[in-house]
């Protein structure tokens, strides 16, 4: 009996865990939306782009102290030369929704972005 009752309560656990597993970070969406918008307005059609975005371990506490917004700070850079394409910054909340995509002098917002993210193309 008590073994029934214990895996009722690991499968339930499991269950209710599933939501926070399957989202891998809050920020992503936020990240995905913005690396979108940067390559469609900053670089030219039809180009191959790899992206490197930071991968830091996530857990509860990430969700429930996630911001609201994000800001995101993206560099496209050539891949065999490594010289910089462009460079923008990105304001988007953490359900996906850009608010600002402009490029102001880097110094203005390096330092205060959230996230980095690199795109190779």
């Amino acid at each position: 009996m008590h073994t029934r009752g214990a895996f009722r309560v690991a499968a339930a656990l499991a269950f209710l865990a599933a939501p926070v597993v399957s989202h891998a970070d809050p920020s992503s969406a936020a990240v995905d939306v913005c690396v979108k918008s940067f390559v469609e307005a900053y670089l030219s059609k039809n180009r191959i782009v790899q992206v490197i975005k930071p991968s830091d371990p996530v857990d509860v506490f990430d969700y429930v102290y996630a911001p609201e917004t994000y800001t995101i700070a993206l560099t496209a850079r050539e891949v065999r030369s490594g010289d910089v394409l462009a460079q923008a910054r990105c304001i988007a909340s953490r359900r996906g929704k850009v608010t600002v995509l402009d490029s102001p002098p880097i110094d203005n917002y390096l330092s205060k972005a959230d996230i980095r993210v690199t795109v190779g193309g």
